[in-house]
């Protein structure tokens, strides 16, 4: 359960500014919300990837709880950013 605390730690630090200006406030504003873009679409992308799985209604675990999915995207999202 750790990872989805890391997820908002995560996007609480971007939305917060630390800019003098407004001007950089508003840079800052602008990053932000592409990093959130960013990771919306990774989770997005995640679940697509895993959707054959999730689908399957022959098994009962599937093997996709709250934090493999968190590391998954954490993953993809820092890859992408880069």
């Amino acid at each position: 359960m750790k990872y989805p605390i890391i997820l908002l730690m995560l996007l609480a630090t971007l939305l917060i500014g630390s800019g003098d200006t407004r001007a950089d406030q508003e840079l800052h504003a602008i990053e932000s919300a592409k990093l959130v873009a960013l990771l919306f679409n990774t989770s997005r992308v995640v679940v697509g990837e895993f959707q054959e799985v999730i689908d399957d209604k022959s098994k009962g675990n599937k093997g996709f709880a709250p934090d493999i999915f968190a590391q998954h995207v954490i993953e993809k999202f820092e890859k992408e950013k880069k």
